[in-house]
């Protein structure tokens, strides 16, 4: 059998479950050619299925570095890999990583941990990041001082991934604010310690990690007034590629009087591109897109309006790939959005992840997609377009203004919105009008004890009187080990949310926020004549609530889940994410 016949052969045995014959197969075409990138992907598919991760890890890492352009493959493997910590370096593993962040529209979002786990087992890396770590002391006390060797800052791995990636872990930020503070102090220097072009190229990635971050990272007082002449300098149009990049780490470029002319000059430049595109380019596009948004209803009320001009601020959250394999749809979920005719409703879909989500795994849908901020509508249209979504529309509009639409739907999609209006039932119950008779209810609530450690910092933010603003959130983040017990910083810093301003907004400094709890969501399901039909949880909670639970199998009994949740407080740590249906 010819290679192509012997792939095909195995990926009929992996339809059959017969991994014995799939192995011999891919076997054998590999003895033939051990260079065959495809076979390595479907060994590892093989394997995966077989539950021998590790070692289908193995074959995904052999197949990208064997063919840099095998897609299955690096989406296998950073599917697997994603969270996979190491003991020791290996350069296999990162070059195949290296690979993955080259990919254009990869949804490389479980690189966030991989890439950084990957760096910190790098040798000259990790002797580098002790050096500069272990001093224990803030930026402006020269932490880089005694270091020789630069070169573990400027390989591809490192800038390529701080270009990217942010590390969501608080060790890796401290280092990151103290070599910003080094790249500010060698911008100014007029002997800096790296050469013209490896200052520009690590700078200029420097400005990209901190502006996906929200320049969330810790501002020394002295720091900031250097980078405020850099700002001067900038703006009155005196500034070189070097200055701009500096500035950039600090500050959006698209705040800036003369942006335009910044890109004008600029946006052509071989290593100012990518940051200019960031700061600017893709705003100004953004913004312009969101004045043309025409609210299709009202918005009412003060706390709708003050949720809408929150978000216009910091529109949540600012996600860049399409992450195909978030959601595990269920059979009920698929038959009601696969049936002929389907309609979905993505009721507060914010910046769009989710809408983008479901309208691509069920593409023959009609999904409409509503929130009431335009500037993450404009953030959620643009997604659309760059992944060639064709059966999404979005529009501006009132929850509780819905129902002048004249549409049912399927499917209604609510998660992490009903607790932010001013009364979070009576949402629930007008999207519950809009559900077809057989339709399907996702949603999605904060509940009162998983956010015990969030409703303590907001209390903190409360009493100290720190303002919602970019430096009032620094200042509080900087503040609070001081101010919450341990066990609440601990949970703040196991949050993807605190290592972003944007999301560290959302998390702890919204204007307003309602939690729940299981006898509330009971309350409001009986009073709407909804029916209960299943948390969202990993297996393994599942499986300790059938143990304890064994004539609930199916794990429909509010009741039981009270029981559960005070015997395990952190089980719904994020929050309630539960289906219902009319009864």
């Amino acid at each position: 059998m010819s290679a192509s016949e012997k792939h095909a052969a195995a990926r009929d045995a992996l339809v059959r479950h017969d991994y014995d014959a799939a192995v011999r197969h891919l076997g054998e075409a590999l003895e033939n050619n051990e260079h065959d990138s495809a076979a390595m992907a479907l060994m590892a598919e093989t394997l995966e299925e077989q539950g021998q991760v590790m070692e289908a890890i193995g074959y995904a890492v052999l197949a990208i570095n064997t063919d840099n352009d095998n897609l299955p493959a690096k989406k296998q493997f950073l599917r697997l890999a994603g969270d996979m910590h190491f003991t020791h370096h290996n350069p296999n593993v990162e070059s195949a990583i290296l690979a993955c962040l080259k990919t254009p529209d990869l949804e490389y979002g479980g690189a966030n941990v991989l890439w950084g786990n990957a760096l910190l087992v790098n040798p000259p890396f990790i002797a580098l990041f002790t050096h500069v770590m272990r001093k224990r002391v803030l930026p402006w006390t020269k932490p880089f001082d005694g270091v020789t060797d630069f070169s573990p800052l400027l390989t591809p791995y490192f800038l390529l991934g701080i270009g990217q990636i942010t590390v969501c872990f608080l060790p890796f930020e401290k280092f990151m604010v103290n070599l910003r503070a080094f790249l500010l102090e060698q911008s100014a220097s007029t002997a800096p310690r790296l050469s013209k072009e490896d200052l520009l190229r690590l700078t200029a990635a420097m400005a990209r990690y901190a502006y996906h971050a929200d320049f969330i990272l810790q501002i020394d007082p002295k720091e900031q007034k250097l980078a405020d002449v850099f700002r001067e300098k900038v703006t009155a149009g005196k500034g070189d590629a070097q200055d701009i990049a500096i500035l950039g780490s600090y500050a959006p470029l698209y705040s800036l009087p003369n942006a335009d002319t910044i890109e004008a000059q600029h946006a052509g430049h071989a290593e100012l591109a990518d940051m200019i595109s960031d700061h600017i380019s893709e705003y100004k596009a953004l913004r312009q897109r969101a004045v043309n948004i025409v609210p299709t209803t009202p918005i009412m009320g003060e706390v709708a309006e003050k949720v809408r001009n929150m978000y216009e601020n910091f529109p949540y959250p600012r996600w860049r790939q399409l992450e195909e394999t978030k959601f595990t749809w269920r059979e009920q979920d698929r038959t009601a959005l696969e049936k002929p005719g389907a309609t979905g409703l993505v009721a507060g879909c914010g910046t769009g992840r989710e809408s983008c989500q479901l309208a691509h795994a069920f593409p023959n849908a009609d999904i409409l997609a509503v929130d009431i901020t335009a500037a993450s509508l404009s953030y959620a249209i643009s997604k659309a377009e760059q992944y060639g979504i064709k059966n999404v529309a979005h529009i501006q509009a009132d929850i509780l203004e819905l129902p002048s639409l004249g549409r049912k739907f399927d499917y209604i999609h609510s998660v992490g919105v009903l607790h932010h209006m001013a009364d979070p039932e009576k949402g629930w119950e007008t999207l519950a009008s809009l559900l077809k008779s057989d339709g399907i209810m996702h949603i999605g609530l904060y509940g009162e004890t998983p956010r015990r450690s969030i409703v303590e910092a907001r209390a903190a933010i409360a009493k100290g009187k720190y303002p919602a603003t970019p430096e009032g959130m620094r200042e509080f983040r900087k503040d609070s080990p001081l101010l919450l017990r341990a066990e609440s910083m601990n949970t703040l810093l196991k949050a993807r949310d605190y290592y972003f301003l944007n999301m560290y907004s959302d998390l702890l400094f919204h204007v307003h926020e309602d939690r729940f709890t299981i006898p509330r969501i009971s309350a409001a399901l009986d009073k709407m004549g909804m029916v209960f039909t299943g948390f969202k949880l990993p297996d393994k909670v599942m499986q300790q609530f059938r143990d304890l639970f064994p004539d609930d199998l199916r794990g429909l009994s509010l009741k039981n889940w009270e029981s559960f949740e005070n015997l395990h407080p952190d089980t719904f740590i994020h929050s309630y994410k539960f289906w219902c249906r009319k009864a």
